[in-house]
């Protein structure tokens, strides 16, 4: 159990432990592994027998089917019911394989009893859950001022020496996914971000693998105690114009703090919300994010929101989320398509008049060219089920009536959806007359919009050519 010692060292608090206490813990920690979507303990199960640490992987607490928190590599979970004696409060369950490791109740008692800062620590983390609860109340100042910078999952150090060039800091960034580097300078420590190797080397012309990260580094690194709060944070990062904030605990640096991290506490801010979406990676990120909008939405219907005006934002926050859904889709398929698309979005939605739970109604047209080895319409089915299972593994309720892009009916090239819906508006039985209804609030929503526009303009000329439709229209209207 070499690697769970390592392990357990470095992370809180077992460091603040001696080495043979750790050494004891880890030979006599359980290690599960749990697949993605697999449960670890149930709300309102019997109270827990363990405290789980997770060791690699990522969860997440559900309360009533609701994601209340995400664990990371490094955090501990399980501890309210251990100390209280109580059924779990949430439901934990795994949204990647993970590895966790469980420590025994009457070992977890034993250092709770017997060590003052593992006490300590836990006593912090329980006070902090319940204030958490108490400040659903205040204002968004207010809860940034309660939030403190130990409670953040920081960016880990990213350090290089000054005499590295851009060209291994690059590589070096792009193989941790890491936006900066901090250099370690003789007069103390720098940094250099993607934006500064853009403006001072690749815009002045200079070579990557020739220039010395001391040189193009800026100094000195604003920085700010890890006692700080979130609040503090943010007005120094103001005060600055800067995106990324170095975080020391006595002195020592422990990680850093991007702009982007603040978007979990920010989520009210409709700008930085839509700017997270649209740079999300992962359907992961976006889940996260979906989450944020669900609590923001819950918040602005309590402050008295006009429904109409919230309507027209969480539609927009929608087509944001769909929007990036096509990307991570493509990205999981592995291709790209060779023909002009749209993904359409029908009903409520289509009138931007969406709820947050509003399930989702979409189709797709695209252009049938022919084009040697590809064929749109097998790329387009493969696209559709990657692309729907994606909304879905987001949050977006499924329609029950089947009316998305996943179902062939729903998914047609523009002389198909042209020949389907003139003979809708030709021969106006009630199963046409249900489709029109369903289809004809459609807009584009990602792709090509010239497709959605050319498909309304030949709808209404077919629809001047049938003069005797829309009366059918209208008396389904009035039935409805």
């Amino acid at each position: 159990m070499l690697d769970a010692e390592r392990f357990l060292s470095e992370i809180e608090p077992f460091n603040y432990l001696d080495k043979k206490e750790i050494q004891s813990i880890a030979h006599n920690l359980l290690v599960e592994y749990y697949k993605k979507g697999e449960i670890i303990f149930k709300e309102g199960a019997s109270p827990l027998d363990f405290l789980y640490i997770l060791r690699s992987g990522s969860l997440v607490l559900e309360r009533e089917g609701e994601v209340i928190e995400y664990i990371h590599e490094g955090e501990c979970f399980g501890y309210i019911s251990l100390m209280t004696s109580s059924p779990p409060s949430s439901t934990a369950k795994a949204i990647e394989d993970s590895v966790v490791f469980l420590l025994n109740k009457k070992i977890f008692n034993k250092l709770i009893s017997t060590n003052e800062s593992f006490r300590e620590y836990f006593a912090r983390k329980l006070a902090k859950r319940m204030q958490n609860v108490a400040s659903k109340g205040l204002s968004s100042v207010e809860r940034h001022m309660e939030v403190s910078l130990e409670d953040i999952n920081l960016r880990p150090l990213l350090v290089m020496e000054g005499s590295s060039t851009v060209e291994e800091a690059i590589k070096e960034m792009v193989s941790k996914d890491s936006t900066y580097v901090l250099i370690k300078l003789p007069e103390g420590m720098g940094i250099i971000t993607e934006r500064d190797v853009l403006r001072k080397v690749l815009a002045k012309g200079l070579r990557p693998e020739e220039v010395k990260l001391k040189d193009v580094a800026s100094f000195p690194v604003v920085w700010i105690e890890s006692k700080s709060t979130l609040y503090d944070a943010m007005v120094l990062m103001a005060r600055h114009g800067i995106r990324k904030l170095l975080v020391k605990k006595n002195g020592d640096p422990v990680g850093v703090l991007e702009d982007r991290d603040l978007i979990a506490y920010e989520s009210k801010n409709a700008v930085l919300l839509i700017k997270e979406i649209d740079k999300a990676k992962t359907v992961e990120d976006l889940k996260y994010l979906y989450g944020l909008v669900k609590e923001q939405t819950l918040d602005l219907v309590f402050q008295g929101t006009d429904p109409e005006r919230l309507g027209e934002y969480i539609s927009e926050i929608n087509d944001r989320f769909m929007k990036r859904a096509v990307y991570v889709a493509m990205n999981r398929l592995g291709e790209e398509p060779l023909v002009p698309f749209s993904i359409m979005v029908l009903g409520s939605e289509g009138r931007r008049e969406q709820s947050l739970r509003t399930d989702q109604d979409n189709a797709l047209i695209y252009q049938d060219y022919p084009l040697l080895d590809f064929d749109p319409k097998k790329y387009f089915e493969r696209f559709s089920k990657v692309y729907i299972d994606t909304l879905l593994e987001i949050g977006f309720p499924p329609c029950p009536g089947n009316v998305m892009i996943s179902n062939p009916f729903w998914r047609r090239s523009a002389k198909e959806w042209q020949s389907a819906v003139k003979d809708w508006i030709e021969k106006p039985k009630e199963e046409n007359i249900l489709n029109v209804a369903i289809f004809f609030d459609f807009r584009n929503v990602f792709g090509d919009q010239s497709l959605t526009e050319d498909l309304w303009s030949f709808i209404l000329q077919t629809l001047k050519e049938n003069p005797g439709f829309l009366p059918f229209l209208a008396v389904d209207a009035v039935r409805f």
